[in-house]
């Protein structure tokens, strides 16, 4: 069979509007299978953050002395409410370490969806008045005493006429103290003898008054040893600075 001209031309037309068609469905089935994939994906993703699967499971705060785990969530803005997906351990640790209490932080998360953080405060060893109260750190820094903290000066000694210069190398020789000690002194004042015009004296808890230069201070840490040896209360002792030994004498007079 003979085909015309016009034939061939309408027969390529046919073809090119068939290959058109076919070039159409073909989009249209790989589109509506993208825009299946991405609902499925919001669908799941939907329910994966409505479900406790989602969320934290459980907030490890370890090295805690002077904060409770209250204070650590607010300062890092955290709960076991957020997503551990968007929960970030370097956002964490930055908001931490800016508090002036804190040394140190570690934040790390575990496969159990578990967020562990370890804190290192830094040591609190006594508190003074200077118009504000004030905590001396280890480092021999001192730190406002906000409301939220007054109440650790339970476990604190009282600095009481020290010069603020000298406050660096008392809390120096006190960071050689435990804390066991720390807690059991109320008052430290200066204390200046013939011999030495920077000892301190330190009062007790149990009434018992003691001497002793910066250098032998960490004799102290054996008091209630050489208490119960003395059989002393209310009692005046003396740490002798070349032996590191304590012995009781009659108290100084008070000028």
């Amino acid at each position: 069979m003979i085909r015309t001209k016009q034939d061939g031309v309408e027969l390529i037309l046919a073809k090119q509007l068939e290959r058109k068609k076919k070039i159409r469905k073909r989009k249209f089935r790989q589109r509506f299978f993208i825009i299946m994939i991405c609902f499925t994906f919001f669908i799941s993703f939907f329910l994966y953050i409505e479900s406790d699967l989602s969320r934290i499971n459980y907030i490890k705060i370890s090295g805690l002395k002077y904060f409770d785990k209250d204070d650590i969530y607010e300062l890092a803005n955290i709960n076991n409410d957020d997503l551990f997906l968007l929960t970030f351990s370097s956002l964490i640790k930055t908001k931490l370490i800016k508090n002036e209490m804190i040394t140190d932080v570690s934040v790390y998360k575990d496969k159990q969806r578990n967020l562990n953080i370890v804190i290192k405060e830094k040591r609190l060893l006594a508190y003074l008045y200077d118009e504000e109260p004030y905590f001396i750190t280890e480092d021999g820094h001192l730190l406002l005493m906000n409301q939220e903290k007054q109440s650790l000066i339970v476990n604190l000694p009282l600095i009481v006429d020290i010069e603020i210069d000298k406050l660096s190398s008392i809390a120096l020789a006190l960071a050689n103290l435990s804390d066991d000690i720390i807690n059991n002194i109320t008052e430290i004042h200066h204390y200046e003898s013939s011999y030495d015009e920077n000892m301190l004296k330190i009062i007790m808890i149990d009434g018992n008054q003691l001497f002793t230069s910066l250098s032998a201070i960490d004799t102290v840490n054996n008091y209630f040893s050489f208490v119960k040896a003395l059989n002393l209360t209310n009692s005046c002792i003396f740490i002798d600075e070349s032996s590191k030994t304590a012995y009781s004498s009659s108290c100084p007079l008070v000028p």
